[in-house]
């Protein structure tokens, strides 16, 4: 059995379920540029070689002022993972993370995923989303048959997590997904639990 990255396969399934109803095009794309600003401050945006703090002497002590700067060569001292976007030529350029549309459409998807766990997971309002995440974060073993790849998670933290998820591979199981580029039914299952 090899590991597997059950949201990619899981993403892969969603996608190929949208081509098979005719959703995707190859003549054309769309990109969404949403722009989400972060709270790190600009003065925070300093060369990558520099160890110093940001701000080192309060509201001074950082002036960049006439610098070139890029994302290849600064970084947020407070927040490295934020990048400087502008959103057209002459406005300004802010610490900002990119909302891309995958990203959107996850969020989405783990909605409706938490609709079709409501009614048998009393603690969805609280921890919905994160046993959503942690099922498609979880290992999972790979085992291709004749006409299926065998899709194994391993258990969750608890006997009830794993059923709730065992019940939802039952309904993803339904749809008889086909894994992209072959002929293999996708079979989802937790290890030790029936569906």
């Amino acid at each position: 059995m090899l590991k597997a990255d059950i949201a990619g396969l899981f993403f892969q399934a969603v996608v190929e379920e949208a081509r098979v109803a005719g959703l995707l095009s190859d003549e054309h794309f769309s990109v969404e540029g949403t722009l989400i600003e972060a709270w790190a401050s600009q003065k925070s945006f300093q060369r990558k070689d520099s160890n110093g703090k940001p701000g080192d002497s309060g509201n001074g002590g950082v002036d960049f002022h006439g610098e070139q700067r890029t994302d290849q060569t600064h970084e947020s001292k407070t927040d490295p993972d934020a990048r400087l976007y502008k959103k057209g030529t002459g406005k300004e350029a802010k610490l900002c993370y990119a909302g891309h549309v995958l990203k959107l459409v996850a969020y989405q998807i783990e909605g409706d995923l938490l609709d079709l766990i409501r009614h048998q997971y009393a603690r969805t309002e609280d921890e919905g989303r994160t046993l959503i995440q942690t099922a498609l974060l979880s290992a999972a073993a790979l085992e291709p048959t004749k006409d299926e790849l065998r899709i194994t998670l391993s258990p969750l933290s608890s006997p009830h997590r794993s059923q709730v998820a065992a019940t939802q591979f039952e309904t993803l199981n339904k749809t008889e997904t086909v894994f992209p580029g072959t002929e293999l039914r996708m079979r989802f299952a937790v290890a030790g639990f029936s569906n």
